[in-house]
Parts: C-alpha cells; sequence; structure tokens
C-alpha cells in the first residue's frame, strides 16, 4: 500500500558554505579559543526532521592502510588547488574539483591520459540561482532562491541541491568561458551577471551518475564506506565546521562535537595510521584512535599544505553530515533532455513494491524525429533496490501514462541513493508532437526524489506532468493535483535527428577577451542544432597592474612587498612579477629584477647605497606563444636605505 508522504527538505542535504577562506598557515593561532583573523561566522543552517534511510554501509571491505593521491600522475595533472577569496562558494569549488577529478580517475582505469580541462565554479555558482528556463521549456518558472545573501557569490549550497542542479544537464563549463576573478583584497571582481545563453549548450561534462549519503556513522562502518566512496569516484564532497581552533598548525583538524556545517571540501584520500598528537585537543580531548582523511580546500595554495589538510575519523562534524559522490561524462551537446524538475529541493515520495510512478512528456513540434536512448531519475533509499523502465508512445490521454503503446521495457537495479542514468537497451524513436511516458514501477519499497515549492525552491508544477498509480484504488492520479503538489525527478534523454542541410540562425556572440578567442554561437532552426563560428583573435593576453604595499628599508637593502596578484588569463595565472628601482624620480637609470611565480609578494633588493633615497616600481607579466606582455609600472613608491 501507497505511504503518500509529501517530500521535504532533508538535513542531509545541508552543505552551507558561510566562511570566508581562512588565514594562512602562519597566521593561525596555536592556541583555543582564539578565531582565524576576518572571524569565521557561523551558518544561518536551516535544520529539517531527517528520515531513517535504512543505510547499507560497507563494514567488510579491505582498503590499503594509507592512500595518497598527490604522486599519482592523474591526480598530479588534474587536481587544482583554487582560492574561493571572501565569497561563499566552497560548495561550487569542491564540486568542480570531484567532477574534474571524477573524471581524470576515469581516463586513469581506462589508461587513458586524456588531460581533465578546468571547469567553472562561477557557472555552477551563477546558474544555480539564476537559472533559466531549459531548451525544451520543461523547467519553466522552476528557481532556486536566495536565502542568506542578496547576490549568488555570498549564497551557500547544498550536497543534494548540488546533485540536482547537475542532474539538470547544465552542469560544468570550461573555466576559460566563465573564469573565477579575484581583486588583490581577495574579494569576487568577475561578472555579477552572465547571458542565459551560457547555462545549456555549453557543458564540457555533465553528470551521468552520483552517490549521495546523509552521513556516514564510523560504528555503521562509516570509514570503509567513505574510503569506497574515494576509490570509486577519486574525489568526494564533504561538509566541516571551518574553525581555526579545531585546526593544529594548519594541517590537522578536529573536532569532537556534531554542530552544523559551514564549508565543504573534496576528500581524496586517508591513512589509518595518522597520529591524534597531531591534532589539537579540544577541551583537553584528543582523538581516541589514529587515522584521518585527506582534504583539498579551496583558500589557495598558501594555507594548510599547499593547500590540503587532514582530517580525523572522529571529526564529528565531517561524519555526521553528507557525502556526495559525482560520476561525470563528456557532454552530448546534441542531446534533448524531457524533465520538468528545474528546481533544486530534496524532497521525495515513498513508494511500495507493485506501485509506479510516471512522467508525461511531448516531443515538440516543429522538430525533426528523436531517438530517445536514457532514463534518469533520483532515489533517497540505499541498499539493493530493482526497477523495471517502461515506455510508452503514442499516448492520447495523459492522464493515463501506461494507455499508449508499450515501446520499451527494461529492468535495471540501484545500490546507492543518488541521481542514476541508464542507457535504453532498445532507443525508442519518436516523431515531432508525439505523446510519451517514462513509467517506474517498484519491486520494492522506494523513495523517489520529487520536486514541491517551499521556502527555498520554486517549483511552478502544472497538471498533466507527473503521475502515482494506486495500488490500492488501482488508478492513476496526477501529482499536481494532490495536497502536497510535486513533480517526480524522473528524466528522459534523446538524441534528435540533424538536418542535413542546415539553416542557421546567430544566437550571440561571444567577445574576445585575454588570451581567450571569440566566436558566433549558431543554432538550427529546423533540428536545433547549435555550432560556433567565425572565430575572431584573442585580446593580447596583457595582465592587469598591482601595486606597492610596502618598502621594508635595511642596510644598503630594500625589502619591497607587493599585492599579490590571482587574475587568471585563459585560465592560468600570470607568470610573475618585475620591479625596477632607481635614484632618481623619473627612473631614468633603473635596474630591474625578475621575480617568477604569481603567489610572490616580496623581494629584497640588495647591492644599494647607504641612507640613500630610492624609488621602486612593480608591475605584473605573462608569457604566451613565446611572447612577453607587460603590465603598466605602478605608482612609484620611495624609501630610504639604512
Amino acid at each position: 500500500m501507497k505511504k503518500h508522504l509529501p517530500a521535504f527538505a532533508l538535513a542531509i542535504l545541508l552543505t552551507i558554505c558561510m566562511t570566508p577562506a581562512m588565514a594562512s598557515a602562519a597566521d593561525l593561532p596555536d592556541s583555543a579559543g582564539q578565531d582565524a583573523p576576518g572571524g569565521i561566522k557561523d551558518a544561518p543552517v536551516h535544520i529539517y526532521k531527517v528520515p531513517d534511510q535504512g543505510m547499507s554501509l560497507q563494514d567488510d571491505a579491505e582498503y590499503p592502510a594509507k592512500y595518497d593521491p598527490r604522486d599519482e600522475w592523474w591526480f598530479k595533472n588534474n587536481a587544482r588547488v583554487e582560492n574561493q577569496g571572501s565569497t561563499q562558494l566552497c560548495w561550487a569549488f569542491s564540486a568542480t574539483s570531484a567532477a574534474e577529478l571524477s573524471w581524470a580517475r576515469e581516463q586513469k582505469e581506462a589508461e587513458k591520459t586524456e588531460a581533465v580541462e578546468q571547469l567553472s565554479p562561477v557557472h555552477l555558482g551563477y546558474f544555480f540561482y539564476n537559472m533559466p528556463d531549459d531548451p525544451l521549456g520543461g523547467t519553466e518558472g522552476d528557481s532556486n532562491k536566495l536565502v542568506n545573501a542578496d547576490n549568488w557569490v555570498d549564497e551557500g549550497g547544498g550536497h543534494v541541491w548540488t546533485m540536482q542542479h547537475l542532474a539538470n544537464q547544465a552542469d560544468f563549463t570550461a573555466d576559460k568561458e566563465m573564469p573565477f576573478r579575484l581583486d588583490e583584497d581577495g574579494d569576487y571582481s568577475g561578472p555579477m551577471n552572465y547571458d542565459e545563453d551560457l547555462c545549456y549548450g555549453h557543458a564540457h561534462m555533465i553528470l551521468e551518475n552520483s552517490e549521495i549519503h546523509g552521513s556516514l556513522p564510523i560504528e555503521e562502518g562509516g570509514i570503509n564506506t567513505l574510503k569506497a566512496m574515494i576509490t570509486k569516484y577519486g574525489a568526494v564532497m564533504g561538509n566541516i565546521y571551518n574553525k581555526s581552533t579545531y585546526m593544529n598548525k594548519g594541517v590537522s583538524f578536529y573536532n569532537p562535537v556534531a554542530t552544523s556545517v559551514n564549508h565543504a571540501v573534496t576528500i581524496v584520500g586517508w591513512d589509518d595510521a595518522y597520529s591524534v598528537d597531531n591534532f589539537r585537543a579540544q577541551d583537553g580531548q584528543l582523538p581516541s584512535q589514529p587515522g584521518a582523511w585527506l582534504v583539498m580546500d579551496s583558500a589557495g595554495m598558501e594555507l594548510h599544505d599547499n593547500g590540503f589538510f587532514w582530517i580525523s575519523y572522529e571529526s564529528a562534524d565531517l561524519m555526521s553530515h553528507s557525502f556526495l559522490g559525482l560520476d561525470m561524462d563528456r557532454n552530448d551537446a546534441q542531446a534533448d533532455v524531457f524533465q520538468y524538475d528545474g528546481s533544486a529541493g530534496d524532497g521525495y515520495e515513498e513508494m511500495e513494491a507493485g506501485e509506479m510512478a510516471a512522467n508525461v512528456f511531448y516531443v515538440p513540434r516543429g522538430r525533426l524525429s528523436e531517438k530517445l536512448d536514457r532514463v534518469g531519475f533520483t532515489t533517497f533509499n540505499e541498499g539493493p533496490t530493482d526497477y523495471t523502465i517502461k515506455i510508452y508512445t503514442g499516448i492520447e490521454d495523459p492522464d493515463q501514462p501506461d494507455g499508449g503503446t508499450l515501446a520499451a521495457e527494461q529492468a535495471v537495479h540501484t545500490d546507492v541513493a543518488g541521481y542514476h542514468t541508464f542507457p535504453l537497451e532498445t532507443p525508442v524513436s519518436l516523431e515531432a508532437g508525439d505523446c510519451f511516458s517514462v513509467c517506474l514501477c517498484f519491486d520494492q519499497h522506494t523513495e523517489i526524489g520529487a520536486e514541491k515549492s517551499s521556502r527555498l525552491f520554486t517549483a511552478a508544477l502544472a497538471p498533466e506532468q507527473s503521475y502515482y498509480f494506486f495500488s490500492k484504488t488501482n488508478s492513476w492520479v496526477d501529482a499536481c493535483n494532490e495536497k502536497d503538489q510535486e513533480c517526480l525527478r524522473i528524466k528522459a534523454m534523446g538524441i534528435p535527428e540533424i538536418c542535413q542541410d542546415h539553416d542557421w540562425k546567430l544566437v550571440k556572440t561571444v567577445v574576445p577577451a585575454k588570451g581567450v578567442e571569440g566566436y558566433d554561437i549558431v543554432e538550427c532552426s529546423h533540428c536545433y542544432l547549435r555550432g560556433t563560428t567565425n572565430e575572431t583573435p584573442a585580446l593580447k593576453p596583457v595582465p592587469n597592474k598591482t601595486k606597492i604595499s610596502k618598502l621594508a628599508p635595511a642596510k644598503k637593502a630594500m625589502t619591497v612587498k607587493w599585492k599579490k596578484s590571482t587574475e587568471k588569463i585563459a585560465g592560468k595565472y600570470i607568470d610573475g612579477y618585475q620591479i625596477r628601482y632607481s635614484l632618481k624620480k623619473n627612473m631614468k637609470g633603473a635596474k630591474t629584477v625578475t621575480v617568477k611565480g604569481y603567489k610572490a609578494t616580496s623581494k629584497k633588493i640588495k647591492g644599494l647605497k647607504a641612507k640613500k633615497k630610492y624609488y621602486f616600481q612593480v608591475r605584473t607579466y605573462k608569457k604566451s606563444n613565446g611572447v612577453m606582455y607587460r603590465s603598466t609600472w605602478s605608482a612609484a613608491k620611495a624609501g630610504k636605505t639604512r
């Protein structure tokens, strides 16, 4: 018998980052009771009832005592420690890192060496809160709401929210198309608004499958379950309560209290023998046993151990909150996605054995024929679960989703909660204007993902989209007409027939940027295939200038300090800085010193004359295709040697 419960948001899904990046490791205090410079503020966390999911954790598998991928070629070539600056986008940085490393790990397993293109956290962060309607119009009116901030840069995110958004196939575009930029003070300096055409059709990777856990209790095999996820996906998204007093010397983190969480990290390895003596005692308490997780942060290379640190197995914040693994695939830019669930809420509907759920879709008129080849859906039940997918075509009455012709039937299986994609063994051919359904038949208790409106999400629901089959009444019920209106997270993906002779129409012109070519985006008015044309040369990659922040005199020497540049040109940092100095204010007869690396912030100039006034300037430089590009010189700053 069906338990028709209302969908609601789950605390397992919560991954809210409400904290700026911590100070450098050298600035972190060694004594408890002192916050990191800048202040770490508590996250306003939304707490909801968490259902018992009957998690099937892995407590009997065997894994090596230590796993650190930092010396493996697939990891070294693709792991990128980024700096979120003062933004609240840790969740977006964690997701992009997990996606990049997941694909890199998959390439390693396939014995391929394909480089992973750096993905854009800006694309994920911006379009999560500013998502346009999808190309087929099924998500019209759906949205994710800003509740803690006035803009997307300062708003947190959630693991399941991220999963649901990625399942919409907006996914990840390349960082070079929507780069993340910080100014010299660490504040976001990129555009606050983007053209909606950049949302769909620009993804380099799409979500194929995912695995989500609400928590991983140690006593229930949580350690081995997380090891299994890291082994499978290459990297896993997790959460901590980011507070400096839990950190010891910038590299060892331990929080024995199951608090809320305010920061997302990417877990990449483990060490069963990591000593408890590495951690800072909390109220006189150290972990009861050794062992720690290796995590990659989003606070830059200067923090921790080149951006990595260790978290105790017994850190309660990490182990008692959600984990997400992403299985990515290359994007098929031609694919159509039939869907209605555009918002990223985390509700579900309980279904029992013998019951069914279905979504009814229409192939847009004016298109050519379509070949349906994949089905996707979200579940929140863990453990082995069996389903049967049925595709019905030629439906005349949408209130009877199984009233058409059975065009495909396929048994499928899941073992974990998450988003699942299943290729159809027998693709289904559709014509323009066809009405078809994707029906899920449940062989046992299932918690199927469902979209509904809440304080956090807007679901623009409509009748004749989602249906439940009540076994008691032996009839279909429109989910939009129920007391708790909702829409099931069931999708279908297809490949449209491609014209032999395209009728191209200009959609958008992308202007060239520093080191990045411009181009036109065109679309065929018949088959809706998109492409690019009319490439225009990239702008010269001339870097932005910086400025001298301080001069520190010494005997016959001067230490010059400047604001570090975190500017990226075509996805890469600048190559370094040049300093020139002279006894003349007009810089006549100046000598020049080169400092390599964007992370440098100071240089001691020796061999100067004693007790003389010198003038100093600094500029940035970038090498591209064998050519050196330099910014303008900063304003001159004078200082007297000793």
